[in-house]
């Protein structure tokens, strides 16, 4: 897996652990992902591009959660209202 757009400011060493954050209404916090296995720098972007060897395989799930999140529309309405007040 890539992750793309990652701020050149950001500490990323190879072998570190990626995890959730919880600033998404997707996904819960603390979710743990995978480890970077390398590390690109895109000098047209100034940002990095890492890619992320996975924990799970997710050509191969047997089984998968569905995760209703009780805060979604209240965390959406807030979101949409703070755009729109900046």
């Amino acid at each position: 897996m890539q992750l793309t757009d990652i701020p050149r400011l950001a500490s990323i060493r190879i072998g570190d652990t990626i995890v959730t954050g919880g600033q998404s209404v997707i996904f819960p916090e603390n979710i743990n992902i995978g480890t970077v296995s390398k590390r690109y720098y895109e000098n047209e972007t100034n940002y990095y591009k890492i890619d992320v060897k996975l924990f799970n395989d997710m050509t191969n799930l047997g089984h998968v959660y569905i995760i209703k999140s009780k805060n979604r529309d209240e965390i959406i309405n807030l979101e949409k209202k703070k755009e729109k007040d900046e």
